[in-house]
């Protein structure tokens, strides 16, 4: 009998996990959306938690016309987000998806019984079939899209 899924989503900025977050409530799956922008999906709020934080200190940033140097910031401000993770209680799931570069305090915060998920906010599902046919990576997203359109009870 398999176990019921029970996803943590983590990151900074929400990028499209906000979307995975919602489709993983509807089904029932979510115990967990840490993020550092607003519910814009209007996620349960007994499920979501916020990294005032990190949002406090790139607001500024979000408004000046360089996309380069919010990327810096986002990057600098890294810490900020390692500290909030490290403060979080840990809710009791068994998957753990966090983006790129934001995943290690939660990933070692979480132990060794849970399936460990770095998502990739620069990947494109809309190219992936024309640069990805055949490798790993591929291979990957597609059972992620399966999983996620399919696998979880409704």
């Amino acid at each position: 009998m398999a176990l019921p899924v029970k996803v943590l989503l983590a990151t900074c900025g929400s990028w499209h996990l906000n979307r995975t977050a919602k489709a993983l409530e509807t089904r029932g799956a979510l115990v967990a959306f840490w993020s550092s922008d607003k519910n814009a999906l209007a996620i349960h709020t007994s499920l979501y938690q916020r990294c005032w934080l990190f949002h406090l200190a790139m607001k500024s940033f979000y408004h000046f016309p360089s996309q380069i140097l919010r990327e810096k910031m986002f990057y600098a401000f890294l810490p900020l987000w390692q500290v909030w993770v490290k403060s979080q209680s840990m809710p009791s799931c068994n998957v753990v998806q966090a983006i790129m570069g934001y995943a290690t305090e939660l990933f070692d915060k979480c132990g060794t019984d849970v399936l460990k998920v770095v998502d990739c906010p620069n990947s494109h599902p809309t190219t992936i079939t024309d640069f990805g046919k055949g490798s790993a990576t591929y291979g990957a997203q597609v059972k992620k899209f399966q999983f996620l359109n399919g696998c979880l009870p409704e």
